[in-house]
């Protein structure tokens, strides 16, 4: 990862070993940063894939939050339901990035607050997200 700090398997890796080692927190950091990497990759299953693995660990830290929100937009995307990880994603909105709460407003009531800059990899996911999202009506 020093070589290449964007190297999304390297990201998945570590957080494999942070989480075999039970520091979870840590591993799921890890886990989410590779997701957003991979999708940014083009690996759209890899990274729907990892969204939900972080996700799905419910632990109260915003990287979960931020990957639900990207899970249910990919969700959404594919017409598949996601309105109960939005309504969870939404109840713990405090805790997530500028450019992931302006996609679960969207997600919410079809309006865009806001303009997403972009400053690093979940930004950029979450702009490409709200592009694919607001084409689709």
């Amino acid at each position: 990862m020093e070589i290449n700090p964007n190297y999304a398997g390297a990201w998945y890796n570590k957080g494999y070993v942070l989480d075999e080692l039970g520091r979870y927190e840590e591993a799921v950091e890890s886990k989410g940063k590779a997701a957003f990497l991979f999708y940014l990759e083009g690996r759209m299953i890899d990274a729907f894939e990892i969204f939900k693995e972080v996700y799905d660990k419910r632990l109260n830290i915003p990287i979960c939050y931020e990957c639900g929100v990207a899970l249910a937009s990919l969700l959404c995307l594919r017409n598949e339901e996601y309105d109960e990880i939005v309504a969870d994603c939404n109840r713990n909105k405090d805790k997530i990035c500028s450019s992931a709460k302006i996609v679960l407003k969207y997600l919410i009531d079809g309006e865009i607050e806001g303009e997403i800059e972009v400053r690093d990899e979940k930004d950029a996911v979450f702009k490409g997200l709200l592009g694919k999202l607001t084409e689709m009506e």
